[in-house]
C-alpha cells in the first residue's frame, strides 16, 4: 500500500480509470490483521513482502465519520467492500476506542461541505518504467488531509494483477471462476483500510487458497 497526494478532481471512483503510478511496483498484499482492532477477523493471507507503513503517520481522526464512494464494480464485489467497511465500523464501535465510523448508505455527493471520504475504485497499475504492474494487488492513496488527519483517501484495486506474476498465463488474481473470489475483495479492503486506521503489517502467511492466489 502507499499513501501519497492525489488530485481531488481524479479521486472519485471511476470505472477502469488508467492513471500512471509515480513509483515502482510495490508488492501489495492480503495480511493478518491485528485482532485487537478486528476481533471477528482472525487472519488474512499476505504476500511475501509487507506493505509500507502509512506515509507521514497520517490516520483518520478519532470519532470521524468516513463516507464511502464505491465505484463501478459488480454487485457481489460492492457487497464485499461494504462488508469490510461494516466490520471496521463494528470493531471501531465495540472493540477499540477510535470511534471512527464508516457509512456506506449515504451518498457522499449529496452531503454539504467536505465530508471525510473513502473512495474505492479500480484501474490498471503501471510501474515507474511505464510497464504494466502485474504484482501489486491494491494501493491506498491519500487525497486530502488536515495536519496529521486524513480527510479523504482512495483505495485502488489493480485490474492487471496476476495470480502468479511469474507466469503470464496464470490468469487474473481476482478471478470470479476460482474458489476464494467471494472474499478476495473483502480481505483486501480490510487490509487497505487498516493503514489509515493506523495499523502496520504483521503476521505474514504464505498459503494457496483454491485458484485465487493469497501469498
Amino acid at each position: 500500500m502507499r499513501l501519497s497526494p492525489f488530485p481531488r478532481s481524479l479521486a472519485r471512483a471511476e470505472d477502469g480509470a488508467v492513471i500512471t503510478s509515480e513509483h515502482g511496483a510495490v508488492l501489495l498484499c492480503l495480511v493478518v490483521l491485528i485482532a485487537v482492532a478486528l476481533a471477528e477477523v482472525s487472519s488474512v493471507h499476505s504476500q511475501v513482502n509487507p506493505c509500507p507503513e502509512t506515509s507521514g503517520g497520517r490516520t483518520f481522526q478519532q470519532g470521524d465519520t468516513i463516507y464511502a464512494d464505491i465505484g463501478s464494480f459488480p454487485e457481489q464485489v460492492k457487497q464485499q467492500i461494504r462488508n469490510a467497511l461494516a466490520k471496521w465500523d463494528n470493531a471501531n464501535t465495540h472493540n477499540n476506542t477510535s470511534g471512527v465510523r464508516f457509512n456506506t448508505t449515504v451518498n457522499p455527493w449529496t452531503l454539504p461541505g467536505q465530508p471525510s471520504l473513502i473512495h474505492v475504485a479500480h484501474r490498471i497499475f503501471f510501474d515507474a518504467n511505464g510497464q504494466v504492474d502485474h504484482i501489486s494487488v491494491a494501493e491506498t492513496v491519500a487525497v486530502r488531509w488536515e495536519g496529521n488527519y486524513l480527510r479523504e483517501v482512495t483505495v485502488f484495486f489493480n485490474d492487471a494483477v496476476l495470480a502468479n506474476p511469474d507466469d503470464p498465463q496464470s490468469g487474473p488474481f481476482f478471478d470470479p471462476t476460482k474458489p476464494g473470489y467471494d472474499s478476495a475483495f473483502e480481505k483486501t479492503q480490510l487490509h487497505e483500510v487498516g493503514h489509515p486506521m493506523g495499523l502496520n503489517d504483521v503476521g505474514v502467511q504464505n498459503t494457496q487458497a483454491g485458484g485465487v492466489r493469497h501469498e
